[in-house]
């Protein structure tokens, strides 16, 4: 007796890949996770700095630093979080990587944006121009991560050496 095959079944490449909740679920759970790992950093930073390097400071001063320093510490710990945010999307939402972390990046930028206009309003220009450079610093990162994850890496030997 031969059976039907079940049309909802997937085979090949597509057989190992996670349904789209399960993606959708990465990508917003990395969105999040990212968020919270760069605003508990910089309130680390600011805490390490008005407990040990300038300890009894007004709280105005230390208001003023953790402004000064937020947009820099976002630029220069960006980086790393969102390369780490293209390779986990990368091998968990295989093989949709790329786009996982491009939206995970997405919707970070978008929040980042609606927190920033929130409470600035119109930014100034550096602070504006500090929020670009950060945001294209975590695109790259996710972007170096997802094509790392895809390219093979290189032979130690070249082909005209294979012979010898």
């Amino acid at each position: 007796m031969k059976s039907t095959p079940d049309p909802t079944e997937r085979h090949g490449p597509e057989a190992d890949a996670p349904s789209r909740g399960k993606v959708i679920a990465w990508v917003v759970g990395i969105w999040l996770g990212a968020h919270i790992v760069l605003v508990a950093g910089h309130v680390l930073l600011v805490t390490l700095y008005s407990l040990v390097v300038a300890p009894g400071l007004e709280h105005a001063a230390n208001q003023a630093f953790a402004e000064r320093t937020g947009p820099w510490f976002s630029i220069v710990a960006g980086g790393p979080v969102f390369w780490l945010v293209g390779r986990i999307l990368r091998r968990r939402a295989r093989p949709h990587g790329r786009g996982a972390g491009l939206a995970a990046w997405g919707l970070y930028t978008a929040t980042d944006a609606a927190i920033l206009l929130a409470s600035v309003g119109v930014p100034p220009a550096l602070l504006a121009g500090q929020w670009v450079v950060s945001q294209a610093v975590k695109l790259a990162a996710v972007r170096l991560a997802t094509t790392a994850a895809t390219t093979p890496p290189l032979s130690l030997t070249s082909s005209s050496q294979a012979g010898m």
